[in-house]
């Protein structure tokens, strides 16, 4: 949880000065909308990500999630959702993108993420490559037989 907490803090900016830069290179200030953001923020949104699913406390998450959902994928990204919400929810909000972390509105991010990424999603192959990483990551892509 320590290790979390600090990752997070690093990529909030906590204890930075407001003429400094906030986690996606704009200043503190500054907050991005739906609509303006680029395949750069993209794919620094999607290494925020990466990062926050890799620590160790997700991973176990994940992994205990898929033992007690084995045989059944569908229940699995279905159980899966509750942790999405919750990394994508507190990165969407930390960059400004959403108001709160309620489910709703974290749901609601989603679908404009969703839509931000099908926008470069056949000009920008690293967009993918990332998207798979983070299926990957959390355990979307296991075969289950």
């Amino acid at each position: 949880v320590q290790e979390l907490a600090e990752q997070l803090d690093k990529d909030r900016g906590v204890g930075k000065t407001n003429e400094q830069q906030g986690p996606h290179g704009h200043a503190e200030e500054q907050t991005l909308s739906w609509d303006s953001l680029g395949i750069k923020d993209l794919l620094e949104l999607q290494d925020r990500a990466k990062k926050l699913f890799a620590l160790p406390q997700y991973q176990l998450k994940f992994t205990n999630l898929s033992k007690k959902c084995y045989p059944d994928m569908c229940k699995y990204i279905l159980a899966a959702e509750e942790i999405m919400v919750e990394v994508e929810g507190s990165i969407f909000h930390d960059y400004g993108l959403i108001e709160d972390i309620q489910w709703a509105t974290v749901q609601k991010g989603r679908g404009h993420w969703t839509d931000c990424l099908m926008k470069y999603w056949a000009e920008v192959p690293e967009l993918r490559t990332r998207s798979h990483e983070i299926m990957h990551l959390t355990k979307q892509d296991q075969v289950w037989c």
